[in-house]
């Protein structure tokens, strides 16, 4: 799965909209609509972080590692 996929499948689980999700990692919805459908793929390591602590999980699960 893909970086993108793993922040969608996610953030629907938490039952965040996008709009949550941003605020919560200082980011506009547009940008976390851009990393889910992979138009960002370059995502920088700080966001990753942001974004799994906002999504209770880690950054190896969001990245695919694991």
């Amino acid at each position: 799965m893909s970086v993108g996929n793993n922040i969608k499948v996610k953030r629907l689980e938490k039952r965040y909209t996008l709009e949550e999700l941003a605020k919560q990692v200082g980011t506009s919805k547009q940008t976390i609509h851009k990393y889910e459908s992979g138009i960002i793929s370059n995502i920088p390591p700080r966001k990753i972080e942001l974004l799994a602590k906002a999504l209770d999980t880690t950054p190896a699960y969001l990245m695919g590692w694991v």
